[in-house]
């Protein structure tokens, strides 16, 4: 696996026929949540993944299945913050943020996606048990600069492999310890 994370650009239009249709009028912040889980599905699927969209609307549920472990999908787009400072300098921050009010009650992986304004979408794929009661998630920098405790999970798609094999279970090895092994058996 490339150590270079180069982000992954964004198709100009995605087709009508991929967008789940709703009775009810929806929201933009729906309708772009919607593009981008369409976009981590054909992602997943070109990983080599067999995703499972519920088709139960209705109920709570995860965003999609694959091999019966629960992912959900959250979308940020960068914003901006202004600050003033004591000197009365104006100061602006760019953020991403997630809101993680909503995530399911059982195992699962959480993708984050980082929309960037020259077309790239970043992953973040992080472990269900790393969020514990956290209800909301944000980046401060671009995240190929980001240094914080998510960077380590930035386009880490073995995360979902790990998971959905249960080998954490019974005191299994943690997520970096079952990278590191699969590395050396890689070697």
């Amino acid at each position: 696996m490339s150590t270079e994370n180069t982000g992954i650009l964004v198709p100009g239009s995605l087709d009508s026929n991929q967008i789940p249709i709703n009775s009810y009028p929806l929201s933009p912040h729906q309708k772009y949540g919607l593009k981008i889980e369409q976009w981590v599905i054909q992602q997943l699927e070109s990983k080599g993944y067999a995703p499972k969209i519920p088709t139960d609307f209705n109920e709570k549920a995860c965003d999609a299945y694959v091999n019966g472990l629960c992912l959900e999908i959250k979308a940020a787009r960068r914003t901006k913050r202004t600050r003033v400072l004591a000197s009365g300098e104006v100061k602006t921050y760019w953020r991403y943020q997630w809101s993680l009010g909503n995530v399911p009650r059982c195992e699962f992986a959480l993708i984050l996606v980082a929309d960037t304004p020259q077309k790239k979408r970043f992953c973040f794929i992080v472990p269900g048990s790393q969020i514990g009661g956290t209800t909301h998630l944000q980046l401060t920098s671009h995240p190929l600069k980001y240094s914080g405790w998510l960077a380590q999970y930035l386009e880490k798609w073995d995360v979902i492999d790990y998971l959905s094999s249960q080998v954490y279970l019974g005191n299994g090895p943690l997520f970096e310890q079952w990278e590191r092994e699969g590395e050396r058996v890689a070697a």
